[in-house]
């Protein structure tokens, strides 16, 4: 009996590693071409913006209609819409398509809401239960609700090799309103922490100057900014929400770096990342946090140590590889198999 067929058009390091799935057939098109890039002409990377290509979407369709996949896997890509979608459905009806979205963890995906009709499953980047309630009360089956989060490509982020030339590294929004409201949850706890911490250490900040300030660098892309983190002593970060083991792509890169990281803790997390200190470090006020990144700096021994052995954990276990375990144990239990 052959394995279920999955046609995914993300993430591109499930086929440019070459890793292979015992329990799944994948085939893997790439829908925004070799080389993604964003609206703006910058590349993309391995992350959403990434614009589709007629080229890419023709390639799809002619797959799916051939292959008749159990399942069509996809992250958010602009432009795959309802149109594309419902085409897809015509050609394989008993796909299921799964989406895999962490722009709204908070609630109902947009894009879900959006493309109802089609979607199947999703999968998340947080295990909080409030978000999880939503979805069911939408009509997904807890059995169809998931969690897979970001991954990295080792090749990508190598052992830091530089001497740092900054104490802290963030780049990253402020997200106000027109009005100068904060948007989100933890958007005014961000503030003061990134200015604090601009104030009392010398930091290398990177985001928009109007949110910012004097002495904020430019935004940075893919590649740039993986290799950023190599040039601070330690990462910060404030998540935007308190979500139960909610885990940005910023958290994923940073844990990849090889730097120490100091970040506002995050509702479960020592379930994943031990004890606080033991490979990286949570606050939860502005002065907790300063008292860290002071601690720290001086203990440069501690500090590397317990950044080695974060690296060495996320290398094994939130590497786009570990996903793909992750996801051959969903797809599994979604087909009932």
């Amino acid at each position: 009996m052959s394995n279920p067929c999955v046609v995914f058009t993300r993430p591109r390091d499930w086929a440019k590693g070459g890793y292979a799935s015992e329990k799944l057939e994948l085939v893997y098109v790439p829908v925004s071409g070799d080389s993604p890039i964003k609206r703006n002409g910058r590349p993309a990377g391995d992350g959403i913006g990434d614009q589709i290509t007629k080229k890419g979407v023709d390639l799809l369709l002619k797959t799916i209609a051939v292959r008749k996949p159990e399942i069509f896997f996809h992250s958010i890509h602009a432009k795959i819409g309802p149109a594309i979608l419902s085409r897809v459905r015509a050609v394989s009806p008993k796909t299921l398509i799964v989406v895999m979205d962490g722009n709204d963890p908070d609630r109902v995906s947009r894009y879900v809401l959006q493309h109802r009709s089609f979607v199947h499953a999703v999968l998340l980047n947080s295990r909080d239960p409030k978000t999880t309630r939503l979805y069911v009360k939408e009509g997904f089956h807890p059995s169809r609700i998931g969690t897979l989060y970001d991954g990295f490509v080792p090749s990508e982020h190598p052992a830091p090799r530089e001497r740092p030339k900054f104490d802290c590294f963030f780049a990253g929004s402020n997200n106000l309103t027109d009005k100068g409201i904060h948007k989100f949850q933890n958007g005014l706890l961000r503030q003061r922490f990134v200015l604090a911490v601009k104030s009392g250490f010398k930091l290398d900040l990177h985001g928009y100057s109007q949110e910012w300030g004097q002495g904020c660098a430019p935004r940075l892309n893919y590649p740039e900014y993986y290799q950023e983190f190599h040039r601070a002593k330690i990462a910060i970060n404030v998540n935007h929400l308190e979500l139960v083991r909610y885990y940005t792509r910023r958290t994923i890169h940073a844990g990849a770096s090889g730097r120490f990281y100091v970040v506002k803790y995050v509702p479960g997390m020592e379930q994943d990342f031990g004890e606080n200190g033991e490979c990286m470090a949570w606050f939860n006020t502005v002065p907790e946090g300063m008292e860290l990144i002071s601690y720290y700096l001086e203990n440069e021994v501690e500090r590397e140590a317990a950044a080695a052995k974060c690296r060495k954990l996320f290398l094994e276990r939130h590497t786009w590889q570990a996903r793909l375990r992750e996801f051959e144990e969903f797809a599994i239990r979604l087909l009932g198999l």
